[in-house]
């Protein structure tokens, strides 16, 4: 099996394959990973959050698309949904050690519990190969969280209806 981040971009989707996409989907989640942490995520074909965000991943149903923001590159990589039901796809620490090498890296995501330093686990298959979609083209769809002066934006991680499509759209008419 290839990791979902591996893969080749297939051709636009229809307009027919689009719509069928959208009426399968009613929000979104964006998880977030650095140039350290990418490659692991594809081939667990799992990602994490802080403990604190176990709430918001709880939100998470088999109507939520996902997608995987690299804060290193500021590209969003998509399309993605969970693999299997939600009580075996989402929870805290499904896999205890995952990440646990950037664990000394993550002092802020560290809240010395032992095990991973993202347990708020989600396990994704891909939806659909799409090629990544650079910050510039996506940048206006999530509502901003906030902005340090000279610093990164921080996005709200979950997306709401509109969002999700928006950004489902993008993906999709792209290839």
């Amino acid at each position: 099996a290839t990791a979902a981040g591996n893969v080749q971009a297939g051709p636009p989707a229809t307009p027919a394959e689009i719509e069928a996409v959208l009426a399968a989907y009613d929000n979104g989640m964006v998880f977030g990973c650095k140039n350290d942490t990418y490659e692991e995520n594809m081939q667990r074909n799992m990602f994490g959050l802080p403990r604190q965000h176990m709430a918001v991943v709880e939100k998470i149903t088999e109507r939520t698309v996902i997608f995987l923001l690299n804060y290193s590159s500021k590209v969003m990589h998509g399309i993605f949904i969970l693999d299997g039901k939600k009580e075996d796809a989402c929870g805290l620490n499904l896999v205890a050690d995952a990440w646990i090498q950037n664990r000394n890296l993550l002092a802020r995501a560290n809240d010395n519990a032992p095990g991973s330093p993202f347990p708020a686990q989600v396990r994704v298959k891909s939806l659909r190969k799409c090629a990544p979609i650079k910050e510039p083209l996506w940048t206006h769809i999530p509502s901003v969280k906030h902005r340090k002066p000279g610093g990164p934006l921080h996005y709200e991680l979950w997306l709401n209806k509109s969002q999700a499509h928006e950004i489902i759209k993008l993906f999709l008419s792209r290839g």
